[in-house]
This record gives C-alpha cells, sequence and structure tokens, in this order.
C-alpha cells in the first residue's frame, strides 16, 4: 500500500500527520519532508498522533502532538530550526549540532 494512503494504523489510531524525511542530493547535510495531512480528513478531526519516517537514519517514529512539536523532533529529526535563535554547526545522518544566537 502506498504511504500516503495510510491514514490509520491498527488498532485504529487517527493520525494527524505522516511525514518522509530523506536526505537533499542537491545539499548535504539537508533534509526533503514529504508531508501528508490527514487532519482535513472529517474522520480523523480528534487525531493527536504523527507518524515520521526516516530515510536518513532509518528510523520510524510515532509521536503525540506536544513531543512532536518540541523543538528536539523539529530540529533534530527534521531539521526545522528558527533561525532567529539557531544556526546549524554540523548537520547530516549521523546528528545534527546547533549553537544557540545571542
Amino acid at each position: 500500500m502506498p504511504q500516503a494512503n495510510i491514514v490509520a494504523g491498527y488498532p485504529a489510531l487517527p493520525l494527524k500527520s505522516i511525514e518522509i524525511v530523506n536526505p537533499d542530493p542537491k545539499r548535504p547535510g539537508r533534509v526533503l519532508i514529504q508531508r501528508f495531512n490527514t487532519a482535513n480528513n472529517p474522520h480523523i478531526q480528534t487525531a493527536n498522533h504523527h507518524i515520521v519516517f526516516s530515510n536518513e537514519n532509518g528510523g520510524a517514529y510515532l509521536l503525540g502532538t506536544p513531543y512532536y512539536e518540541s523543538n528536539y523532533i523539529q530540529m533534530f529529526l527534521l531539521g526545522q530550526h528558527d533561525p532567529q535563535f539557531f544556526e546549524p554547526v554540523i548537520s547530516g545522518p549521523q546528528g545534527r549540532i546547533y549553537r544557540v544566537k545571542r
């Protein structure tokens, strides 16, 4: 089954979003993210879980919304940081290091 068709796990667990993280071949250390938002489905309005498949490190992560929205997941798993407060020092499949701006 294509990953785009997955909207819930078994036993029934509604998913708010499904994301696939891939390394960016044009920019080493960066990632490309495919997002599938299932929360617009009227049957899944109460969804509170996200699943992230990482082709960068080979993992699959099932996360509740508070954990998904944390800086740790956003920065180290999804490679997204707030440029006002953080700047990347090292970024790659082995890990990421950020410097806090003053």
